[in-house]
C-alpha cells in the first residue's frame, strides 16, 4: 500500500545565538504514533547544543520524551496544542535571557523528516517569533479539524534581526548551498572541492547550515562518508528593510505569505 501524504508544518527562528525549530506532522500511522502526531520541538544554540527538545520519535515503545542538558525524561502528552505552548513557555525563559522577548498573543489565545514533494521552497524572513507561533497553532487546529491549508506546508527560516541573517547566510555559505543542491556531492570532502575551499572550513559551515535546517547531513555515503543534502529546490527571501526608524506602526512586516 502506498504511503499517505502527511500534512507537515515546519519553522526555524534564529536570534541572539539561539535556534527554535519546530516540525509537526499529522499522521495516520497510529500504530507507531498513537497520538496521531509526529513532532520535534527543539530549542538549541547555533553551536548545536540542545537546551530543550520534546519529541515522540519512538512513541510506540518509549512514549513522549523531553530532552534537556540535564538529561532525558518521559512526559505525558496533553495534546499537541497544549504541548507546544508548554514548549514555548520553557523556550521563552531562554529567549528572555538572550534578550529576545516578543509579545505572546498565543498565550492569551489559549488561556481564554522534510517532505520534499511539498517543501521544495525554503522561505527566509526577518521578524519576531510571534507570527510563526500563531501560524503553528492555526496549523494544529486545522489539522485536527481535517481542514488543511496549502500555506501550512511552507518551510520557513526566520531570523530575529538582519544581523542574524547576514551572519548566518554569508556569500560563501550561499555558494555552498547552491553547489550542493546542483551537484549532489556524496561527501563533505567532495562538497569542499566543488567550492574550492578548505575541508575544515566547509565542515564548520555545513554543521551551521544543518542547525539552521537548510540542509541535512546524512549517513550512507561512500565508505561511510556523511553526505550533505539540500532538501529544497529554491530559496525565497522575503525582506522588508525600513529606511526610517519611525515607520508607520501599520506597515506590513516581513512575511512568507
Amino acid at each position: 500500500m502506498g504511503m499517505e501524504h502527511e500534512l507537515t508544518h515546519r519553522y526555524t527562528h534564529v536570534e541572539a545565538g539561539l535556534v527554535e525549530n519546530v516540525v509537526i506532522r499529522r499522521t495516520t500511522d497510529t500504530d507507531t504514533y498513537p497520538s496521531g502526531w509526529k513532532y520535534t520541538l527543539h530549542l538549541g544554540t547555533l553551536q548545536d547544543l540542545t537546551l530543550i527538545r520534546y519529541d515522540n520519535a519512538h512513541e510506540d515503545t518509549k512514549g513522549h520524551e523531553l530532552h534537556t542538558a540535564a538529561g532525558d525524561a518521559d512526559v505525558e502528552f496533553p495534546g499537541m496544542e497544549e504541548l507546544i505552548v508548554e514548549f514555548w513557555a520553557s523556550a521563552d525563559e531562554y529567549w528572555d535571557t538572550a534578550g529576545g522577548n516578543p509579545p505572546r498573543p498565543y498565550w492569551q489565545q489559549l488561556q481564554s523528516p522534510t517532505n520534499r514533494s511539498t517543501m521544495t521552497t525554503l522561505h527566509i524572513t526577518v521578524g519576531d517569533r510571534t507570527q510563526l507561533r500563531e501560524d503553528t497553532l492555526q496549523f494544529i487546529q486545522r489539522a485536527e479539524a481535517d481542514e488543511p491549508d496549502e500555506r501550512d506546508e511552507r518551510a520557513v527560516l526566520q531570523f530575529g534581526t538582519y544581523d542574524d541573517l547576514v551572519d548566518s547566510l554569508t556569500p560563501l555559505r550561499l555558494d555552498l548551498i547552491q553547489a550542493i543542491a546542483q551537484e549532489s556531492p556524496t561527501s563533505m570532502r567532495e562538497a569542499a572541492r566543488l567550492v574550492d575551499r578548505d575541508v575544515s572550513d566547509v565542515h564548520a559551515d555545513l554543521k551551521h547550515l544543518e542547525v539552521l535546517g537548510i540542509l541535512e547531513l546524512r549517513e550512507g555515503g561512500p565508505s561511510g562518508a556523511i553526505q550533505p543534502v539540500v532538501p529544497f529546490d529554491r530559496i525565497e527571501m522575503h525582506i522588508d528593510y525600513p529606511l526610517l526608524d519611525d515607520v508607520d506602526a501599520d506597515s506590513t512586516p516581513a512575511s512568507a505569505d
